[in-house]
């Protein structure tokens, strides 16, 4: 996968943002942290990348 597509939804499920980076646990935590969220949830579409890429983004964000 060379892309991971991003859409940030707010409590009310509306969305709140959308993008897409390449795929890289460091670009996609700058992509995360460059937002003024308060909190935020991550969620991932399960696929042959999605744990790497989830517990490298966790220890970046």
């Amino acid at each position: 996968m060379k892309r991971t597509f991003i859409c940030v939804l707010n409590e009310q499920g509306k969305i709140v943002h959308e993008g897409s980076e390449k795929t890289d646990p460091d670009l996609l935590a700058d992509d995360f942290s460059k937002r003024d969220f308060q909190e935020i949830v991550v969620g991932f579409e399960s696929g042959c990348l999605a744990l790497s890429t989830l517990k490298c983004t966790k220890k970046n964000i």
